[in-house]
């Protein structure tokens, strides 16, 4: 060996022993992802600091109420179960320095001491160097670092459930506090309208029947009502835990939102699918998964002649003669020529193209229905408040306008106040159907759609 290549072969194998753990550059990514995909960022809290810049960012946001925009926020700053998915990314960047890694030289000592006649010790010294490392090491690398990519892949999935997840419990808090608020007002407004039929009953101009009605749509109204704030108290915890806070931080939040506000576009399933090639994260998993199984094939190739050694031998005979020698080790590839990790490689591409081709049926389909549903609840919701509940607002206002000069009894006022309730109440579904599938929408086109 030329005797200036084998020192810096030495200072290179001794370099990628010095290889460290370094995730800034895979933190640098997420970053820019999360920004494109959510339009917010995110913080990986490695140190005890950084988790008291966190909590300090989110203690300002949780002043005067948090609106959506920021519950989605405090989510990817916050949320632990991210913050865990965060940790797998560091997982696989130090599977890559460690498959980076050369394997350290095996040195190995033989000593013969005469047992009748002769004296002295003779001594034989191997020092192997793993070389096939020179080829191996490289392509374990790349296998290593294709599971980095798959790996920020996963993660940046998890940044969009977080996302989708902060907005639902958000949606959902907020529905439940407007359907308080509005039957806490309709409870109040049938209240008002006993004690008008209890005036009138003992005018006799109304009978039991009349009150009785009256009581019994009450009623259902306060069992609707506790019914509702149980769920609010399940919204409210639901909420706390996707933000990552404390329990007893329950109080704190307060919620600043409209639940009318429809964020409305126009998106064509081919727009949707366009966009989806590129930033959907099963696609990318697939394409990524056909890029791994090609490395692995190369590595499988390469493992025909297994492990190829090279070093150096000396010995001390025991009348002391000496000699020293290149060793030389070599598997000769005559009954095992790795045939079937090479097939199996084979039919694991094979497989991954397949996959590809599956996902982006279901992928294609899974949007064409979301944008559907999408459409759906646009019109549902535009139906309940444009139409339906405008006809029963008409309709309440004749009936209390003829109510109020005896040219009508209570049951149509009581018939009209109580359609109007149950209105009410299918337009707010409609509208948390529409916020819910704008969610699941997101997660499917792999972020948001530019406006």
């Amino acid at each position: 060996m030329n005797k200036t290549l084998l020192p810096i072969l030495l200072i290179g194998l001794w370099l990628s022993g010095c290889s460290t753990v370094n995730v800034q550059k895979d933190h640098a990514k997420l970053q820019e992802e999360s920004l494109v995909r959510t339009g917010y960022p995110i913080a990986w809290q490695h140190t005890a600091e950084e988790q008291a810049q966190t909590n300090a960012m989110v203690d300002e946001l949780l002043q005067d109420g948090v609106t959506r925009e920021e519950a989605i926020r405090i989510s990817l700053l916050n949320n632990q179960q991210l913050q865990a998915a965060f940790q797998s990314l560091g997982i696989s960047r130090a599977d890559v320095v460690q498959a980076g890694l050369y394997t350290n030289p095996s040195l190995g000592a033989l000593f013969r001491i005469p047992t009748k006649e002769g004296s002295g010790t003779g001594i034989e010294l191997d020092l192997l160097f793993r070389i096939s490392d020179l080829w191996n090491v490289p392509l374990q690398r790349k296998v290593a670092e294709i599971e980095v990519f798959r790996t920020t892949q996963l993660v940046i999935q998890e940044i969009l459930h977080t996302a989708a997840t902060a907005r639902d419990a958000f949606d959902e808090l907020l529905l439940q506090q407007a359907m308080d608020e509005f039957l806490s007002r309709n409870i109040a407004l049938f209240q008002t309208t006993i004690e008008e039929l209890q005036v009138r009953f003992h005018a006799g101009l109304v009978n039991d029947l009349d009150i009785y009605l009256a009581e019994n749509v009450l009623f259902d109204g306060q069992v609707d009502q506790a019914r509702i704030q149980s769920s609010l108290i399940t919204a409210r915890a639901r909420i706390v835990e996707t933000l990552g806070l404390d329990p007893l931080q329950l109080s704190k939040i307060k919620i600043i939102g409209d639940l009318e506000k429809m964020p409305l576009q126009t998106l064509s399933p081919e727009q949707g699918w366009e966009f989806a090639l590129d930033h959907r994260t099963d696609l990318q998993l697939n394409r990524l998964q056909i890029l791994q199984t090609r490395r692995l094939l190369d590595w499988q190739k390469a493992q025909i002649f297994g492990d190829v050694g090279l070093g150096g031998n000396y010995t001390r005979e025991l009348d002391k003669e000496k000699s020293i020698g290149p060793l030389f080790v070599l598997q000769i590839p005559i009954f095992n020529q790795n045939q079937g990790g090479i097939a199996r490689a084979e039919f694991q591409l094979r497989q991954a193209q397949q996959h590809l081709k599956a996902t982006e049926l279901t992928a294609k389909q899974e949007i064409q229905s979301l944008l559907g549903e999408l459409t759906f609840h646009e019109t549902h919701a535009q139906l309940f408040r444009d139409k339906m509940l405008v006809a029963q607002q008409n309709a309440l206002s004749y009936v209390e306008r003829f109510y109020s000069t005896m040219q009508l009894n209570s049951i149509f006022l009581i018939e009209a106040r109580r359609r109007i309730l149950s209105t009410q109440r299918g337009y707010f579904q409609a509208l948390r159907a529409y916020r819910q599938t704008e969610s699941m929408l997101q997660v499917a086109l792999g972020g948001q759609f530019p406006r």
